[in-house]
């Protein structure tokens, strides 16, 4: 392998610039508490925000096209099975009839459970190098945002449909994507207006959380967006920020919104918190951003695989009210495990 490869593949970061260029990050990692003022800072915190130092920078970084990038892989590559089993099965089930008592006692409207599966495979060079490539030939098909971060000791890797926000100056771009379907699936009424509810608290849950941060808030209209075999409900939302509005406070404030903790917040943080405690979720559903030339782009972290160095889990959530119903939860789950394993080249 040549010198960039070696590097890359040791200690990188990969994230998307735009539809058609990532910001790559190799070389020495430097951890910082907040981003300096040159070069592209990567932001990659825990889904709680409990790090002291989230940010970090990287002595070399590139901006590159996917072709680009797909050039400086080998053409070839190591292909070996990875074996995935499900876990916790029945914590989830719980969960769910729990959740449902909060909904009648009205403490909770919404809120996002996740199932899990893990392989006590870790990556490799050669599997990292084939999770890379399978992804990047992925989302030529759909337009995800591709992200993570690797070193000898823990990774993510992932594609994202959905944006924390965009922030170029004062101008902020976000969006409410929730509500789940399979592509080619045709839903009833009440299947569609369950989908329509669970959306309309997120975009209620973004707007009341955007609006100490600014004026003019644009809510676009809902409609259905396909991301190859799965499609979301996706509404637009765009606002200008105060002249003092700090990166930091935006991210905790916005972060998590209802698609991926559960709404009231207030109360939803205290559920999201408790439900970690019965399946560790790791970075999954966190903010992770990359800023560069006063623009950041923030994401959210699901849509992925993580890794320690005992471990690899892949975990998948689905937006529960009232009106929802164990096994078609579990089936959305389940939809959204395998379009991530198409993904990264296991399926």
């Amino acid at each position: 392998m040549d010198e960039f490869l070696t590097q890359f593949l040791d200690n990188g970061t990969i994230f998307a610039k735009d539809e058609e260029h990532y910001i790559i990050g190799y070389g020495k990692r430097e951890w910082l508490k907040e981003p300096k003022s040159t070069g592209p800072h990567w932001y990659f915190p825990d889904f709680f925000l409990k790090n002291e130092k989230p940010w970090f920078s990287h002595s070399q970084w590139e901006i590159l096209s996917k072709d680009e990038l797909l050039k400086r892989l080998p053409h070839s590559i190591e292909n070996y099975p990875v074996n995935w089993k499900i876990d916790q099965e029945d914590i989830f089930d719980t969960t769910f009839y729990r959740l449902q008592r909060l909904f009648a006692d009205q403490k909770l409207a919404k809120a996002v459970p996740y199932l899990l599966e893990q392989s006590s495979t870790t990556p490799t060079h050669s599997l990292l190098l084939k999770m890379l490539k399978c992804s990047l030939e992925y989302i030529s098909k759909t337009p995800l945002y591709l992200y993570g971060f690797w070193d000898s000791q823990e990774g993510i890797l992932g594609a994202t449909p959905e944006k924390l926000f965009y922030k170029h100056g004062f101008q902020l771009n976000t969006m409410a994507c929730a509500g789940t379907r399979m592509l080619g699936q045709s839903f009833d009424q009440d299947k569609e207006e369950k989908l329509r509810r669970e959306h309309q608290l997120v975009i209620e849950g973004i707007v009341e959380t955007l609006l100490p941060f600014g004026s003019s808030i644009l809510v676009g209209e809902t409609s259905w967006k396909s991301f190859y075999q799965l499609q979301h409900l996706i509404t637009p939302i765009e606002m200008t920020l105060n002249s003092d509005v700090k990166l930091l406070n935006l991210i905790k404030a916005l972060h998590p919104t209802p698609a991926i903790g559960a709404y009231p917040k207030k109360e939803g943080d205290e559920w999201t918190r408790s439900f970690d405690q019965l399946i560790s979720r790791g970075r999954f559903g966190a903010p992770c951003a990359c800023t560069f030339q006063n623009k950041v782009l923030c994401l959210v972290a699901i849509r992925n695989v993580q890794w320690s160095k005992s471990e690899m889990k892949i975990i998948a959530g689905s937006g529960v009210i009232q009106e929802s119903l164990l096994e078609n939860e579990k089936r959305e789950i389940f939809a959204k495990i395998s379009a991530i394993k198409r993904m990264l080249g296991y399926e």
